[in-house]
């Protein structure tokens, strides 16, 4: 018997009995299986490098950003969004307003543990069999343990025995309220891709925000309870095939060139923006261009080459300071898994007074005529 398998020893070796031994197989096969699922996350140091290697990526960004209405059934409409609160540490919380919208809601209200729909997701990677990270990187898996105390914490409080007629020391265990869940934070990717001509995002990971507060209640900062792998798909997420997934939403997120942090510079950013609205003029009358932004693209119709050529003339590329990316997520049930798709892209403009969409890129019917 392998001396480096202290369990395996026990389980076949010892002279426990075979319903013991069978208890602790299943046990050990358990833990081995999460401990396999866990490391077959790809990190997202490998997923980058990927994305480094590909001769058709030109440009690559890496930001971060904080989606404050992806739990739960709110929409984003102005009367739902909470004005922007700063933190002692100078972190703002709720800084960044997108809109959002219910693509799919399948299960009655009151489902959730936690209440309604209102905390539904959380609930979803909060289970113990849902693999999770310390780190952005995705480098140090949790055990069920450590996954268990990122969801709780202890307090250690003096009560008074009335029989000893003294004080006595008592740990209590707070579990977490997810009230306290106040956004999620995205590491993510964002990149030009030269054969589609187009700005692409690939989501790498994404972290539950607690707001932490000081003694008198007071808030102090976020801080990222752990790391959960986000598949990004090509492939336009079908509500009604997606049985296993009862709840999708999508989420637009304004993706400022200045936040990003440059990780490949094959060709400047600039010159990126200037490719691919030149590829919209070449191409200007492919159906992946419209004027307003639906999930359901029976609802975009497309613009017209006079239009797209109007707007082309009246914006400089030098003048896109972003991207407006409109990201699907959808939970699915039976993988445990976060999957997004990137459903619509728009180049934002920089006017005198405000910033505004030039036009929305559809990238799945892009990428479709291009083969990829």
């Amino acid at each position: 018997m392998c001396e480096d398998c202290p369990t395996a020893y026990i389980i076949f070796d010892s002279q426990l009995p075979v319903s013991m031994k069978i208890l602790l197989l299943s046990l050990l096969l358990s833990s081995a299986a999460c401990s396999l699922f866990a490391q077959a996350a790809p990190t997202a140091e490998a997923q980058i490098q990927k994305l480094q290697a590909d001769g058709n990526v030109l440009w690559i960004g890496e930001i971060y950003r904080d989606y404050v209405d992806l739990d739960g059934t709110r929409e984003g409409r102005p009367q739902d969004r909470i004005d922007p609160v700063e933190l002692q540490n100078g972190e703002m919380i709720y800084n960044h307003k997108q809109n959002t919208s219910i693509v799919k809601l399948q299960r009655p209200q009151g489902n959730a543990t936690y209440g309604g729909w209102d905390f539904w997701f959380f609930e979803q990677i909060s289970a113990p069999e849902v693999p999770v990270f310390a780190d952005a990187e995705l480098k140090k898996p949790l055990n069920k343990k450590e996954k268990s105390d990122c969801l709780s914490s202890q307090d250690s409080i003096f009560t008074f025995d009335p029989v000893k007629q003294t004080e006595v020391l008592q740990v209590v265990t707070n579990t977490l309220n997810p009230k306290d869940i106040v956004s999620y934070r995205t590491r993510e990717i964002l990149y030009f891709d030269k054969k589609a001509g187009i700005y692409q995002a690939q989501v790498l990971a994404i972290a539950p925000l607690q707001l932490l507060k000081d003694d008198a209640g007071k808030s102090i900062r976020l801080q990222p309870l752990f790391w959960l792998p986000v598949n990004t798909t090509l492939t336009p997420l079908n509500s009604a095939a997606a049985t296993s997934t009862p709840y999708i939403k999508s989420v637009q997120m304004y993706m400022p060139f200045a936040d990003c942090k440059e990780l490949k510079t094959t060709q400047t950013r600039e010159k990126c923006t200037a490719d691919m609205l030149e590829k919209v003029r070449q191409e200007k009358e492919k159906a992946f261009v419209v004027g307003t932004m639906e999930q359901d693209s029976e609802l975009n119709p497309p613009l017209s080459a006079k239009e797209i050529e109007a707007h082309l003339a009246n914006n400089e590329p030098k003048n896109v300071v972003a991207m407006r990316l409109n990201h699907v997520f959808a939970w699915d049930e039976k993988t445990r898994k976060l999957n997004l798709h990137i459903y619509s892209v728009a180049p934002i403009i920089k006017r005198s007074d405000s910033e505004g969409p030039m036009f929305y890129l559809l990238p799945h019917k892009r990428q479709r005529s291009t083969g990829k």
